[in-house]
């Protein structure tokens, strides 16, 4: 088993709007199955900023995982990018990391303002 794989995001989603609350869907190589989903990270950073999503906050369907951030999690963004690293736990012990993906972060007409 890989201890790294390539964890595509969706190629739909090309950018993060500050303020929305967008769905990250990633194609995972490994046997989800086996996956010990309480220790798993799906980690956002953007300046200082960063966004842990586990446990609950992760999804697991087929060979997919996905996470959404929330509207508090985008406008804390304080880059013009973001980076992204699947941190999975295996049920083995096993500790498989992806590589670090960069999405750009972009304001929105309201700026940091909710709505």
């Amino acid at each position: 088993m890989p201890l790294t794989c390539n964890m595509n995001c969706d190629k739909d989603l090309d950018v993060i709007y500050k303020g929305t609350t967008p769905t990250f869907n990633f194609n995972v190589c490994l046997d989800m199955s086996l996956i010990d989903k309480a220790n798993t990270h799906i980690i956002f950073t953007s300046g200082p900023t960063v966004v842990d999503k586990s446990g609950d906050d992760i999804t697991i369907e087929g060979e997919n995982m996905s996470c959404s951030l929330t509207q508090q999690d985008t406008l804390s963004f304080k880059g013009s990018q973001a980076n992204i690293q699947i941190l999975v736990s295996m049920t083995s012990g096993q500790k498989p990391a992806s590589s670090i993906m960069t999405i750009p972060v972009s304001a929105t007409l309201r700026g940091d303002e909710p709505w």
